[in-house]
């Protein structure tokens, strides 16, 4: 048990933790399962619904993990827009290139 006594309370740091390792992967440009971490977060949301007579004091660590994951999507959705439009811009290119080839071995 943790230091407010509540059992979720250490899943909720582990997730807080592997929500920030996912950030600094996707920001590294490496892939990440958005939905696992999800999944995560709205076990632990009903857990402590299921469990609370009263409001709990780790509804605004939950809080954080929502934001936190709100932000990491962020970074996930700009991380792939950036690659569609460098593969937009790769694929231009080598039309770009074919077609000067083309212009040169038939002209």
């Amino acid at each position: 048990m943790t230091r407010s006594g509540h059992p979720l309370e250490d899943s909720i740091e582990q997730l807080a933790q592997m929500i920030e390792g996912a950030q600094r992967m996707a920001e590294a440009g490496q892939m990440v399962e958005l939905d696992v971490l999800a999944m995560k977060v709205a076990v632990l949301t009903d857990a402590l619904a299921e469990n609370a007579e009263r409001p709990s004091p780790l509804v605004p660590q939950l809080e954080y993990l929502v934001s936190a994951l709100d932000h990491l999507e962020i970074t996930l959705r700009k991380r792939n827009l950036n690659l569609a439009l460098d593969l937009q811009q790769a694929d231009r290119r080598l039309r770009a290139q074919v077609a000067y080839r083309n212009d040169k071995s038939g002209g």
